[in-house]
């Protein structure tokens, strides 16, 4: 057997990739309800970005076709809100959601997370009472080091929005 050739550096021991710091802050949610709630992050495969709608009647040669342009459209475009919520392509996006033991077909999905295999920068996709509740002007943050993607990480998951719904579910699951 010939000797390995692969040169393979070591990850420097004071920084976390942003799936370890996540972790951590789902477990540090379970242990602090005794396990009733459950945060959790998942491959995600799905649209992550909005686009608009495309009219049905821009696919036709008008001068052959009249058709009343105000009703029907070919493409319903896209709104990543209706992704978020209850219920940028990067190389890796994950969801993250928070459920509970007894409610495990309920989720709430408060962002996506946009990330590579080394980590940063890492791009937050946020659901929109998130976004309104921390003033952000734009659905998408990206994060370029490990401490801006812990300092929104910290506002995202003390909001009220989180809070409520965590709140809510500890509520439910003592019922």
């Amino acid at each position: 057997m010939s000797e390995g050739m692969w040169k393979i550096d070591p990850l420097p021991d004071d920084q976390k990739h942003p799936l370890q710091i996540i972790q951590e802050q789902c477990d540090s949610l379970k242990d602090s309800t005794e396990g009733y709630i459950i945060a959790r992050t998942s491959l995600y495969d799905g649209e992550t970005e909005n686009r608009p709608s495309v009219p049905f009647s821009s696919i036709f040669d008008h001068k052959n076709i009249s058709i009343n342009s105000s009703i029907l459209f070919a493409d319903a475009g896209f709104n990543v809100q209706s992704k978020l919520g209850e219920v940028e392509r990067r190389a890796f996006v994950f969801e993250f959601f928070i459920t509970s033991k007894k409610t495990p077909k309920y989720k709430y999905r408060a962002f996506f997370l946009g990330t590579s295999l080394h980590g940063y920068p890492v791009t937050f996709t946020l659901e929109d009472d998130i976004r309104d509740e921390l003033n952000m002007q734009s659905e998408t943050i990206t994060c370029v080091s490990e401490e801006d993607f812990q300092e929104i990480l910290r506002k995202i998951l003390g909001s009220k929005r989180i809070r409520s719904i965590v709140t809510g579910l500890l509520s439910y699951n003592n019922v």
